[in-house]
């Protein structure tokens, strides 16, 4: 965080000093009580928290600011009491005030699939040349906006923030803290349906994106995403920017083709000439992710041959679809990190790829956060297989059966389709079918899953079995 003088925060906030001093600069800014030290302003936004003795352990230069009485003599001498009229507004006032301190380059990223990879890749290829503060892993809740946002500072060149869809309403939120200048969402596929209900209103959150630009600035979007297209772009008055294979994208892409632990693929942007870039993962997927990363670090000004450049030395994330060799020495395709319908697709067609004349085995749990759509999306699901030429498939739990059952009514042969319930009967089953000629995609949230699985995966990845 840029330090700033309290005093300065007091006029933004319109908030009045009732104990304590003013004269010392505020370092950090937090909406929870543990962990406060020297120089933290605290605001008391959270219902059910009171400000008691517990804030004299600290024994830390603090300030809080309320909009509730405070007993004065519960609270050492450190402790600085501010009033407002109201918490939640002085701290919208106070971040937006922040926000505003920085005319930097702030890009926000939203999808279904892949916005993680494509945050990480954006930020990889930025820091070739610049100071970039960016969200952490997938961590994009949006209790941890402001520590994000206090994360730039005088040295911050270029901020990157995932904005994820929990709520309708999330991503209007965290376009009020960030107030990004580009935007870009990767793809819309169905997710989220528990909280969403609809895919029509999950569309219609990931669209908040417009108004998180304040319907100006620069928008990137997947032009081969028939979602995206639903969103009604008229209130948009910025630029919008489209990458894909269309002809009319100003980032096209064209000539994939898979190679060693790569993606291939030719760019052409307008005003340059085509471009050959190499990017590390497999998967359709990876190449739209890279290309959507270059376009937005172009966006911001980066030369294109730097930024081709740097995705080429892109280290793909753990789990998205990583693919080594393990039980049997069969070859692993580890893809546990998240599981909904768009990122399962995508799997299975790096799976039908890499498997060619082998034996594909694909591993599945259930796919996440549909809500009461979960069956009808585990039946299209299953109904896939078979078209994807999948040798053997294993549904893990029984909120996955029916993707098995769907897979057999489609025309997989019975004696091919396995359920299990254990992490332990995982393993054994993997055994019994897979050798050095066996191509397994293991798919689903393992985060979300018993402890066990991971264990097991571990195992199951490992080439000593």
């Amino acid at each position: 965080m840029k330090a700033l003088p309290l005093k300065e925060i007091l006029a933004v906030i319109d908030g009045e000093v009732i104990a304590g001093s003013s004269e010392f600069e505020i370092i950090d800014v937090k909406t929870s009580s543990p962990g406060l030290r020297n120089g933290t302003l605290f605001f008391h936004t959270k219902k059910g928290l009171t400000i008691d003795q517990n804030f004299n352990r600290y024994k830390k230069r603090v300030a809080i600011v309320t909009d509730k009485k405070i007993d004065l003599d519960q609270l050492n001498d450190n402790v600085t009491l501010i009033t407002v009229d109201n918490s939640v507004n002085a701290l919208a006032s106070f971040t937006s005030y922040y926000r505003g301190l920085f005319t930097i380059p702030v890009v926000g990223i939203t999808g279904t699939a892949g916005k993680t990879t494509t945050k990480e890749m954006l930020a990889h290829i930025l820091r070739g040349e610049q100071n970039v503060q960016c969200t952490y892993k997938s961590m994009n809740g949006i209790v941890l906006n402001l520590k994000y946002l206090l994360g730039i500072n005088e040295d911050t060149d270029v901020a990157v923030f995932e904005m994820g869809v929990s709520y309708p309403g999330n991503i209007r939120k965290s376009g009020a803290v960030f107030k990004p200048s580009i935007g870009m969402i990767t793809n819309i596929g169905t997710a989220h349906l528990e909280t969403c209900k609809t895919l029509e209103r999950y569309i219609g959150a990931k669209g908040e994106m417009l108004e998180a630009l304040d319907y100006k600035g620069q928008l990137l979007l997947n032009s081969d995403d028939e979602n995206i297209k639903k969103i009604d772009l008229h209130p948009f008055k910025g630029q919008v920017y489209y990458f894909g294979q269309k002809s009319e994208c100003a980032y096209r892409i064209s000539q994939i083709e898979y190679a060693a632990e790569k993606m291939v693929f030719q760019l052409h942007v307008k005003g340059h000439s085509s471009k050959r870039v190499y990017v590390p993962g497999l998967g359709e997927q990876c190449v739209y992710n890279a290309a959507a990363a270059i376009a937005a670090a172009h966006l911001t000004g980066m030369d294109l041959s730097s930024c081709i450049e740097r995705i080429g030395s892109f280290k793909q994330m753990e789990r998205h679809v990583s693919v080594e060799r393990g039980l049997n020495r069969a070859t692993i395709i580890d893809d546990t990190w998240n599981s909904n319908p768009s990122s399962a697709y995508a799997a299975l067609k790096v799976l039908q790829k890499i498997a060619e004349n082998k034996k594909s085995v694909a591993v599945f749990g259930k796919l996440q956060r549909l809500g009461a759509k979960q069956h009808e999306e585990h039946v299209k699901l299953g109904a896939r297989m078979k078209e994807l030429g999948i040798s053997c498939l294993i549904t893990i739990g029984k909120d996955a059966q029916d993707i098995g059952d769907a897979a057999i009514q489609a025309g997989i042969a019975q004696a091919n389709v396995f359920n299990v319930l254990s992490a332990e009967e995982l393993q054994e089953k993997l055994l019994s079918i897979t050798d050095e000629n066996t191509v397994v995609l293991l798919k689903m949230s393992l985060d979300k899953m018993d402890q066990s699985y991971r264990r097991q995966i571990m195992t199951i990845k490992s080439t000593e079995n």
